[in-house]
């Protein structure tokens, strides 16, 4: 349920973004609506384990504090401990990235980054937990090739010229603010 409200709250977010510069940057409304409809799809339940990590500290220290393959013990809680972190903050800057604000699509676009090695980490520990067979560990690989990929390719998104003008058209992103030019 929360996960259809996020969604039906971006989508009403851009929109109303969208109607400001109607008719323009069709391309790339497109693709920052794709690129922010799916971290919110797929962050929608990180403030829910965020809260539980932090309700039940203990036992999900517990859990993720174990070495698993070549990943030593604090690397691997840590790793866990981060990952839901930056979901949780990706999720949250999707909304602020949904009005073209300079700071939000930035925070997004470095938090896509940053969320790489630890979604690898944690992909990893996946795949040694879930199966113990081959065929097992080849579409956990997959999967983490394809989010790698997705998040890399997102954040590269977020740099290219045609974004940039796009996030700061009169419509979106003052052109007076230099943070947005500076970072990217």
């Amino acid at each position: 349920m929360f996960t259809l409200f996020s969604i039906g709250f971006l989508a009403f977010l851009l929109l109303s973004n969208y109607t400001k510069d109607k008719g323009l940057y069709t391309k790339q409304k497109v693709m920052h609506a794709l690129a922010l409809g799916y971290v919110v799809l797929l962050g929608a339940g990180s403030f829910a384990a965020v809260v539980s990590q932090v309700q039940h500290f203990a036992a999900f220290k517990a859990h993720y504090s174990v070495a698993i393959g070549f990943v030593p013990a604090p690397l691997n809680f840590i790793s866990a401990l981060l990952g839901s972190i930056l979901d949780l903050i990706l999720f949250l800057a999707a909304f602020k990235a949904a009005q073209r604000n300079a700071m939000a699509v930035m925070v997004f676009r470095y938090t896509l980054l940053i969320s790489i090695p630890t979604g690898i980490v944690n992909f990893y520990r996946g795949l040694l937990i879930a199966t113990t067979d081959a065929s097992g560990h080849t579409g956990h690989l997959i999967a983490a090739g394809i989010v790698t990929s997705i998040k890399l390719g997102l954040f590269l998104l977020y740099g290219t010229r045609s974004m940039r003008k796009f996030l700061t058209s009169p419509a979106g992103i003052t052109r007076s603010d230099n943070s947005w030019k500076e970072q990217a």
